[in-house]
């Protein structure tokens, strides 16, 4: 089993965070080999970037992201610049707040979720990211909620765990 991920979106709104989160996930927690690659702009902010991570059960031995098997986008720009390579039965991530549905028509295995308005109405706008997990959560077989959190424990300051868990919480009961 190999997935390659894919995570754009704009300096930020967490797109490396969460591709750390993923990978601690699945390579500390649920014993996946894993490589991770991120790319962004010379701004701090508002810049475009994205994030590679391949998942696998066995050695890897190519680290590009080929056919990308699942792709979260966080608004437009980064959907539109980063959706080449999508495989045919890729599964589509998409921070609904700035992507309309005009923009993913024609793609099938879609999964939309308001992730920013919900950070900013229930949480910290820093959580989107973290909504976006734990709504992915929800989806994907292979994501454990509770390795996520374990993720978030081991990576970020023990003054955000709580926030964190809830976000992780919410966007896992969106999906649900």
């Amino acid at each position: 089993m190999r997935t390659d991920i894919r995570i754009a979106g704009s300096g930020g709104q967490g797109v490396i965070m969460a591709s750390v989160v993923l990978a601690n996930d699945f390579g500390l927690f649920e014993n996946y080999e894993i490589a991770q690659t991120q790319s962004y702009g010379p701004e701090a902010r508002g810049g475009a970037c994205k994030a590679e991570l391949i998942v696998s059960d066995e050695k890897i031995d190519y680290m590009k992201v080929g056919n990308t098997d699942v792709f979260i986008a966080f608004n437009e720009l980064a959907f539109n610049t980063y959706k080449g390579s999508l495989g045919d039965d890729a599964m589509l991530f998409v921070d609904s707040t700035f992507i309309k549905d005009e923009v993913l028509e024609g793609y099938k295995n879609v999964y939309k979720i308001p992730a920013t308005q919900i950070a900013e109405e229930e949480l910290k706008p820093f959580n989107t990211n973290i909504v976006m997990l734990g709504y992915m959560a929800s989806k994907l077989d292979s994501l454990n909620v509770e390795s996520i959190k374990k993720s978030v424990e081991v990576l970020m300051p023990s003054k955000t765990h709580e926030l964190n868990f809830k976000a992780i919480d919410i966007g896992y009961g969106k999906g649900v």
